[in-house]
């Protein structure tokens, strides 16, 4: 029942269309090239690497408790099926120190770490949204991520129809509305 602070961002999101092949249905996915994203550098969200079962009197939790660590992207596969979704997904790889893939800080998904924000650079330096964490397969071998450029513009008309005016915005319409309310009261008399 407050306006939101001023300090909360909004971040732009991918919009680039990627296209791929479909799970055979045997449990097989494939990945292919992520388009203008291959390659680049990753920020995933999610909880740090804190063991709360061996400190269980600290009272940092997964709501409060939260981490940014890096990976590179490996690739996209589309419709792959998860919660009885199919979900197209960029794909990062777990590396390890020593693989030409591996960064300072590399990360991965856990449980609990669904629905938090990726981000990536563009090239002037701002933070570009990919997608939402999803999954991690088998073996803890990959990360995956919902990627939104594929649902841009079902997201874009989603903001678009439910957008909230800006409070200056609010007042202005209100009072243009009481204005004429007013002056077709008086006309009346």
């Amino acid at each position: 029942n407050e306006n939101l602070p001023s300090s909360i961002t909004q971040y732009v999101f991918a919009t680039e269309q990627i296209s791929g092949p479909i799970p055979d249905g045997q449990g097989n996915i494939f990945f292919v090239n992520a388009g203008s994203y291959q390659n680049l550098n990753s920020y995933l969200v999610g909880k740090s690497p804190f063991d709360h079962n061996a400190n269980p009197n600290d009272d940092r939790w997964s709501y409060n408790d939260q981490a940014v660590g890096r990976n590179r992207i490996f690739g996209y596969s589309e419709n792959v099926p998860f919660n009885g979704l199919d979900n197209d997904s960029i794909a990062v790889w777990t590396d390890s120190p020593g693989d030409p893939d591996f960064v300072q800080y590399e990360s991965l998904l856990q449980g609990g770490d669904s629905g938090a924000p990726m981000f990536v650079f563009d090239a002037n330096g701002n933070l570009i949204l990919l997608g939402t964490n999803e999954a991690v397969l088998s073996g803890g071998v990959a990360s995956l991520i919902n990627y939104t450029g594929n649902q841009a513009s079902a997201i874009q008309n989603f903001i678009n129809l439910h957008a909230v005016p800006e409070p200056a915005t609010a007042i202005l319409v209100f009072a243009g509305l009481s204005t004429i309310i007013a002056t077709n009261r008086t006309r009346r008399k």
